[in-house]
């Protein structure tokens, strides 16, 4: 199982917490089968992979973000020529640090993430971020199914991030191992076709700079970094 609680837990929000996304209560946590514990301290969801030894628990708080290097960015660079007034739509929200980025940009941003779970906690968190941070306004954050909210939005700019694995576990951070634990392994090729037919300015695409491009012949340009890489095909 992705994520658990401990049975005998008996926090009354980390309980009503996991009724509301039908976590399960678990009486023997060091089963080697369970990957996530989550529990409640002090108004914050902390997690902690099972997998690990001596594992601490780790929150998935926003982080501040630095502005200059924001726009050095090779992510930044699929944004340029844009219009500020487009509206992007970021279909995998996941922790919110792409969107952040998007937002500091100029961009009002469409976020969705699907897991109910990760939704509210990060919603609470992004609320927590906006009082230190007007630009996170620009943020809206629903939960749902990208590719239907995509169909009936129709936005300018899809963003997408399969979160792939960079094969760095062993220094990853924690916050990003827990998504990529959890994140769905569907085909990204079936996705771009379909946010390629919703979106009417532009697609990004963001992959293992290794892994082969899809739909080579329609893509614009690519950025191309370290280990990662962003094809941009334009409408």
């Amino acid at each position: 199982m992705d994520l658990i609680i401990d049975k005998f837990d008996d926090n009354l929000k980390l309980r009503e917490f996991a009724a509301r996304h039908h976590i399960p209560a678990v009486s023997d946590i060091s089963s080697p089968k369970l990957k996530y514990l989550v529990t409640e301290r002090n108004e914050q969801f902390l997690f902690k992979d099972l997998r690990r030894k001596k594992a601490h628990f780790f929150s998935l708080d926003l982080k501040p973000m630095n502005i200059d290097k924001i726009f050095k960015s090779n992510f930044s660079k699929c944004f340029l020529s844009l219009d500020k007034n487009l509206q992007v739509f970021d279909s995998t929200a996941g922790l919110l640090n792409d969107s952040v980025h998007i937002a500091n940009m100029g961009f009002k941003v469409t976020a969705v993430e699907k897991i109910s779970w990760l939704h509210e906690v990060m919603k609470k968190e992004l609320d927590i971020a906006r009082l230190g941070d007007s630009v996170l306004e620009n943020i809206d954050l629903q939960n749902g199914d990208s590719l239907k909210l995509a169909e009936i939005m129709r936005p300018h700019v899809i963003y997408f991030d399969p979160v792939f694995d960079l094969k760095k576990k062993a220094t990853a951070k924690q916050p990003m191992e827990l998504l990529r634990s959890i994140a769905s392994n569907k085909n990204s090729q079936d996705y771009i076709e379909q946010f390629l037919d919703c979106c009417s300015e532009r697609l990004i695409y963001k992959r293992h700079k290794k892994q082969k491009s899809i739909f080579q012949k329609f893509i614009t340009f690519s950025v191309t970094g370290k280990s990662v890489a962003f094809d941009v095909y334009q409408k």
